[in-house]
C-alpha cells in the first residue's frame, strides 16, 4: 500500500546487512515494511523519467509520483489523481492547476539539483554514463537511441508528444528485431506502412539502413536524403552518408556530413 520508490533499494540493503547508510543516500530503508510497520506518514515526492521519446525527437517524460498524484511534464502535460483514478484515464492539468504548479514546481527543483543542467552540461553527480557496449547489451530498450542531451530535460513546444508517436515506436521495435534476424523485406514492409501513416525522418533512416544492408547505397542515399529534409540534426542520416561518400572518395562533401554528425 506505501509508495516507494528504487532509490529506497539500497538502503534497504544495507539496513539488512547492518551497513551505515551513505549520507548521499536519498532514500529510506523498507525494512519497516518487511516487519510489517509502516514508514513515517510524511508524502514522498519520487522523480520518475523516460528519455526513449527523444529518439524520435519527441520531448521526454519527466514527471513526479507520489502516494495520490502522477504529474508527467511534456508536449502536453498530464496530471493523474491516482487514488481515484489508477489506470490514468482523466487527465486533470486544466482542472486542477494549483496540484500542476506544485508538482512542477517539485520537478523543476529535482532537476536543478540532481541534474546540474546548464547550456553545454549535463551532470549527475556519482553518476556515469553507461558505455556502447552495456547499451547494446539491451537492444529493443530504445536507451541506445535515446538523446542524453542537457536539452532532453527542457520541454521544447516545437517537439512532438510521445503520446502522438506511439504507432511508429511499436512499429520500429517490430523493425529492429526483423533486422536483427536479417529479415529485411518484413522490415521494410512495416517501415512503409509506417511512411504511409506519417512521413517521420526515423523511418526513412530504416530503410536506409536496410538499403545499406543489401548494398544499394543509390537507394539508401535517397532516403538519408529525405530523412535530412525533415530532420538535418539527424545524427545516423548524416553518419551513413558521410560513410558512403568517403567510399566513393568524396571526401569534402563527406566531411561536411560528418562535422553535421559531430
Amino acid at each position: 500500500a506505501e509508495t516507494v520508490g528504487l532509490i529506497d533499494v539500497t538502503p534497504t540493503i544495507c539496513a539488512l546487512m547492518d551497513i551505515a547508510i551513505p549520507q548521499t543516500v536519498e532514500g529510506v530503508s523498507l525494512v519497516p515494511l518487511l516487519k510489517g510497520k509502516k514508514l513515517s506518514n510524511q508524502n514522498r515526492f519520487f522523480y520518475i523519467e523516460s528519455l526513449i521519446p527523444t529518439y524520435l525527437g519527441a520531448n521526454a517524460l519527466l514527471g513526479i509520483r507520489t502516494r495520490e498524484w502522477k504529474y508527467i511534464r511534456t508536449t502536453r502535460p498530464e496530471l493523474y489523481h491516482l487514488k481515484n483514478d489508477p489506470e490514468e484515464k482523466i487527465n486533470l492539468v486544466n482542472t486542477q492547476p494549483e496540484e500542476e504548479r506544485i508538482y512542477k514546481g517539485v520537478l523543476e527543483k529535482i532537476l536543478e539539483e540532481h541534474l546540474s543542467i546548464s547550456p553545454g552540461r549535463l551532470a549527475v553527480p556519482g553518476q556515469a554514463r553507461p558505455g556502447q557496449d552495456s547499451l547494446q547489451s539491451f537492444p529493443g530498450t530504445g536507451y541506445d537511441a535515446a538523446q542524453v542531451t542537457p536539452q532532453a530535460f527542457s520541454v521544447s513546444p516545437d517537439k512532438p508528444d510521445p503520446k502522438d508517436l506511439i504507432e511508429i515506436h511499436e512499429g520500429l521495435q517490430k523493425v529492429r528485431q526483423y533486422k536483427f534476424e536479417k529479415k529485411f523485406s518484413e522490415a521494410r514492409k512495416i517501415l512503409e506502412d509506417l511512411e504511409r501513416q506519417k512521413a517521420h525522418f526515423s523511418v526513412y533512416d530504416h530503410l536506409g539502413e536496410i538499403a545499406l544492408e543489401e548494398n544499394n547505397l543509390a537507394l539508401a542515399r535517397a532516403y538519408y536524403t529525405r530523412s535530412l529534409e525533415i530532420n538535418g540534426n539527424g545524427y545516423h542520416a548524416n553518419l551513413n552518408v558521410g560513410a558512403m561518400l568517403t567510399r566513393a572518395g568524396k571526401f569534402e562533401e563527406a566531411a561536411h556530413y560528418f562535422k553535421q554528425a559531430v
